[in-house]
C-alpha cells in the first residue's frame, strides 16, 4: 500500500468474518494464473484473518 492510500478498518461479527473468508478463499482459488498480482492481494487479506481452525469453529446461525 502507498502512503497516499488510506488504511481502512473493517468490524465483523463472527459469521461475517467466517463468510468473507470463504467468499475470499473462493474467489482467490478461481483466478487463472495470469491474474497473479489479484491473487497476493487476495491473500495478504486473508493473511490477516484468525487461521483455517479459529474460522472453522465459527457457527452461523440459521432462522427458520
Amino acid at each position: 500500500m502507498s502512503s497516499t492510500e488510506p488504511d481502512f478498518g473493517l468490524r465483523l461479527t463472527g459469521p461475517e468474518l467466517k463468510v468473507t473468508y470463504t467468499a475470499l478463499r473462493s474467489l482467490r482459488d478461481d483466478l487463472g494464473r495470469d491474474q497473479h498480482e489479484i491473487s497476493h492481494i487476495i491473500q495478504s487479506v486473508l493473511d490477516k484473518m484468525p487461521d483455517e481452525h479459529t474460522m472453522r469453529a465459527i457457527r452461523i446461525a440459521t432462522e427458520h
